[in-house]
């Protein structure tokens, strides 16, 4: 008897840290990309938003039986959606003005190694800004829509723990994050091509593309 009013207890105490994590994960910002129009309707209605690509522009990500590659995203309460011709649009500017920092001064950036933790902050900062095509050309990133896979893919090559030790890898690609919130801000990839550093990041943010040059 005993080990059942245990087990019970023990049980509860597992679902209602189960609940607590998924209110908070409904709270935080949800990115998901979709191919599929049933599944992005789904989604719309429950308050995800377009943030870039679609599903009749033609462009795919790396599952050849989507129709498209739609990157959509679930706007913070703060954060409202304008209505245009394809439906509600996410405000990017609120959304930079709101969650991004702005301070020129660079003691308020830190820059440290990309590590696997800062991929979905870079897959939201490549979708925020649709009218550049060359983000980051010597990884064949011309817009956001490409960002999922192969930004993984070199996680996974710089990354893995063959490669701790591996001083080829070198310069590593960095990040640079805000030091309040450590929000991504701005990466660097080495081109090893054209021999130069090539750096990603939202249009007006010089202060981050001038730190990440003089790591």
């Amino acid at each position: 008897m005993l080990y059942c009013i245990c087990f019970i207890v023990f049980f509860f105490i597992i679902m209602l840290n189960i609940l607590v994590i998924i209110i908070l994960l409904i709270q935080l910002i949800t990115l998901i990309t979709q191919g599929s129009k049933y599944a992005a309707g789904v989604y719309k209605r429950n308050g995800f938003v377009h943030l870039n690509g679609g599903l009749d522009k033609g462009t795919k990500g790396y599952n050849p039986d989507d129709l498209g590659e739609w990157i959509m995203i679930r706007q913070p309460s703060s954060i409202s959606a304008s209505s245009s011709s394809g439906g509600d649009t996410f405000d990017r500017d609120q959304f930079i003005a709101t969650y991004y920092c702005h301070e020129t001064d660079s003691k308020s950036y830190k820059v440290v190694q990309l590590k696997r933790c800062h991929w979905a902050d870079l897959c939201l900062l490549f979708n925020l800004d649709e009218t550049n095509n060359e983000k980051l050309l010597s990884r064949g990133i011309s817009n956001g829509v490409q960002i999922e896979e192969k930004i993984l893919s070199l996680i996974n090559i710089t990354c893995g723990d063959e490669n701790a030790n591996d001083t080829t890898i070198t310069p590593p690609p960095m990040v640079c994050l805000d030091c309040k919130n450590e929000r991504v801000h701005g990466f660097s990839v080495w081109d090893n091509e054209n021999r130069e550093l090539e750096v990603y990041t939202l249009p007006g943010m010089e202060v981050i593309q001038n730190i990440l040059i003089d790591v």
